[in-house]
């Protein structure tokens, strides 16, 4: 699930997540409906133009700095059109309208499904490391 923490919005319940080069590549290529959300996770900032080749929905494109804060959007990309993009750590695509159905807007801060758990249960494991280093 990915919620739009600044609007108290859900953007998608369902994700996938293409991280490997050819899971990008493929991305949602020959597809005839978006259900939830694709995420393209480069695992740092990399150039991220988005390129629709073989798609035959419009989608809504989020980019995202690595706080996940949406940089740039581009609503309604049509199939084979490239979109030139920005230093992005993550590429989120949606269903068409979702951008202006949940109001989302460029400077809004998302989250991922697990993210918090996962951020507690890391501060948690780190906290006796760093009593042990004063």
């Amino acid at each position: 699930m990915i919620r739009n923490r600044t609007r108290g919005t859900t953007l998608c319940t369902a994700v996938e997540v293409a991280s490997s080069p050819f899971q990008r590549a493929l991305g949602l290529m020959f597809r005839s409906s978006l259900e939830g959300g694709m995420l393209f996770s480069f695992g740092r900032g990399a150039p991220a133009g988005m390129w629709t080749a073989g798609m035959r929905i419009p989608i809504d494109i989020l980019w995202l700095d690595h706080d996940r804060r949406i940089i740039r959007i581009k609503e309604r990309a049509l199939p084979w059109r490239f979109m030139g993009g920005c230093t992005a750590w993550y590429v989120l695509e949606l269903p068409a309208g979702t951008v202006q159905k949940t109001r989302t807007r460029v400077g809004d801060l998302l989250s991922f499904a697990g993210e918090a758990a996962a951020s507690r249960r890391a501060t948690a494991r780190s906290a006796p490391a760093r009593r042990g280093l004063r």
